[in-house]
């Protein structure tokens, strides 16, 4: 009876204070009748929107700051290679809605986004921005009734991105209006500035929600003036890049250890370059500050082998090595990273927050690949101080046929990925709200309220869905009383289904929004207390992609959590690219044998032609 009332209680406290921080949604206004608004001719390459055309609302409350801005994806573009793409004009309407005055001053915005490739995370950095002056042409009840503008400069984007409009006049409102068209749209690819904070489009509005902003994005790939996309030439089945929250498995414990990964051939041609990432083990005991290359590298090895098939596959015959030096280029991810031993088998979550881009390009002497062979590259730093500084290469979520594989001395083992851990560390103060004390690695925001059943969650990412193997898991956390009310807690785990894995939206958890959490969201309530120390073992007959911690809670402060998911001999691969180009037309034997005849008549005829005029000319 306390939990039902504790539960209706705080669903009322939830109301109240969402009422005092939340903004008051917004109401837009219909036209007086739909209309079509015929699309903008161009000649761009490619032409990006969401839009029927169907002129449904508008909004007259837009003040100086506000924006409008929606998710667009260039790989829905028919041309290849579809990075990178050159934004090139966005073409809008507006309307004054009786009161607003022309001209009226904008700026066309574009963000990357903040959790890449997730649109639901919303806006992240500012890539592009360029300010414009729109008059009454723009107001679709005059003629054209559209306007285009049209970036001076080149806004050159390598993936999806968020495009739109800010008010950047300084006003006094009220401002022509973005207008809507009449669709229901999905779930994050509208967002909406407002006030200096970003509101996913189905939060801000009152039902019903207006339809996509009408506007049309132009522009061109191949791109006409922006550099070309990382590794366009990359000769292998696909890049490798690096897992931002993997692991940097260790290369010099305690003496050099050979990691190697495979690649297939897609070219015959010379391998030119060779691109791989690394990290440094935290030195000093601070994760935070290693920020420069520590340890300093003499030289890496790099060999390739030819590959023995299995099964498991794995290296097979040195075809060929080198020994070089290759600087480093910093990267500062936005999680820390985690350290791995494959000789100890131990690891070290939550280790060191930079990594390093290594180019090792215009090889001299390069090893010449053969299309559709399948190749082996083996990579090991020569230290300058190996006693006080390991050096570990990265991790990548992208999957190639076998595990990478590491050489023990005596034979080649897999590399199997450790468990995943994360920490969590969050207080619920009296009106069962999370104020999170130092969790990690988490997805998105961090905690999201899931209101049909009054849960807050906070969701881990686990690995790719595999209804093979079997997934383990391990939560312990430590429960204290904290302010002057009565504490309470409920506890849960988490998992994404197979169902989201299959239906969801790739990328990401099943999020408040989605609904159907009863579908989505497989979810164990376990039994906790308001103090003391609780763990939980718990097995999955499949790895789910996601995996979470949920709470309903009050006046308690949760301590030491940690959660351990392991999926069992999960694949591990390295993070590397190869490049190379394409081999030149080498003659076989035989053309050889017929270019040396032809040489050899050519040869023999220019001698009896010399020889005949010479004839000719001592006669005269």
């Amino acid at each position: 009876m306390f939990r039902k009332t504790l539960i209706l209680a705080l669903g009322l406290v939830f109301i109240l204070t969402s009422s005092l921080v939340a903004v008051e949604k917004l109401t837009p206004s219909k036209v007086s009748s739909e209309q079509p608004i015929m699309p903008p001719l161009t000649t761009a390459g490619c032409i990006l929107t969401h839009t029927n055309g169907i002129v449904s609302s508008y909004f007259s409350g837009f003040s100086t700051g506000d924006a409008i801005v929606s998710y667009f994806d260039p790989a829905t573009c028919p041309a290849i290679p579809t990075y990178p793409f050159e934004i090139k004009t966005i073409t809008i309407p507006l309307y004054n809605g009786g009161t607003a005055t022309y001209p009226v001053q904008v700026d066309v915005v574009v963000y990357d986004l903040a959790n890449p490739p997730d649109p639901c995370g919303g806006p992240g950095t500012e890539l592009c921005r360029e300010t414009f002056l729109c008059d009454d042409t723009f107001d679709y009840s005059s003629t054209p009734g559209m306007g285009t503008l049209t970036f001076s400069n080149p806004c050159c984007v390598n993936g999806p991105v968020y495009i739109g409009i800010e008010y950047s006049d300084p006003g006094p409102p009220p401002f022509p209006s973005i207008l809507f068209d009449n669709q229901a749209p999905d779930t994050c690819i509208n967002w909406f500035n407002y006030q200096g904070n970003w509101y996913d489009w189905h939060t801000i509005w009152t039902p019903p929600t207006p339809g996509y902003p009408i506007f049309w994005v132009n522009g061109n790939t191949p791109p006409n003036n922006c550099p070309d996309q990382p590794f366009p030439n990359h000769k292998m089945h696909f890049p490798q890049y690096p897992d931002v929250i993997g692991w940097d498995v260790n290369t010099t414990s305690p003496e050099p250890l050979k990691l190697a990964d495979d690649w297939e051939c897609t070219q015959t041609g010379p391998v030119t370059d060779i691109h791989f990432w690394g990290s440094w083990k935290d030195a000093d005991g601070n994760p935070w500050t290693d920020d420069i290359d520590p340890g300093g590298v003499n030289a890496f090895i790099f060999e390739i082998y030819s590959n023995d098939p299995g099964p498991p596959s794995k290296p097979d015959q040195l075809l060929w090595y080198m020994i070089e030096w290759v600087p480093g280029t910093p990267t500062e991810p936005p999680t820390l990273e985690h350290w791995y031993d494959p000789l100890l088998v131990m690891n070290w979550p939550n280790d060191h927050v930079p990594y390093w881009q290594y180019d090792f390009v215009n090889i001299p002497d390069p090893f010449i690949q053969e299309a559709g062979n399948i190749y082996w590259l083996a990579i090991t730093p020569i230290l300058d101080d190996p006693g006080n500084f390991h050096w570990g290469w990265k991790t990548s979520r992208d999957h190639f046929m076998d595990d990478a594989v590491w050489w023990t001395g005596e034979m080649w083992e897999p590399l199997i990925e450790p468990p995943r851990v994360n920490h969590f560390e969050v207080t619920f103060n009296e009106f069962g709200e999370p104020i999170d004390e130092g969790s990690t690695n988490y997805y998105g925001i961090g905690w999201y309220f899931y209101p049909e059943y009054y849960w807050w969650n906070m969701w881990f990412y686990d690995n790719p869905y595999n209804p093979e193997n079997t997934k383990e898991i391990f939560i312990s956390f430590d429960v204290m009383p904290s302010g002057t009310g009565e504490p309470y807690i409920e506890f849960a785990l988490n998992y994404s289904t197979d169902i989201w894995s299959m239906e969801g939206v790739p990328d990401r958890p099943p999020l408040p929004w989605d609904g159907n959490e009863d579908v989505f969201i497989g979810r164990e309530v376990l039994p906790v207390g308001p103090e003391g120390h609780f763990e939980f073992p718990f097995t999955l007959p499949y790895n789910p992609e996601w995996v979470s911690i949920d709470f309903i809670a009050a006046n308690v402060i949760i301590y030491n959590g940690v959660i351990q998911h392991e999926c069992v001999q999960t694949s591990m691969d390295l993070a590397f690219v190869i490049t190379g180009e394409e081999q030149a037309d080498i003659p076989t034997l035989n053309e050889w044998g017929m270019i040396i005849l032809a040489l050899l008549l050519l040869a023999a005829g220019t001698i009896a032609v010399v020889r005949r005029r010479r004839t000719v000319a001592s006669k005269v």
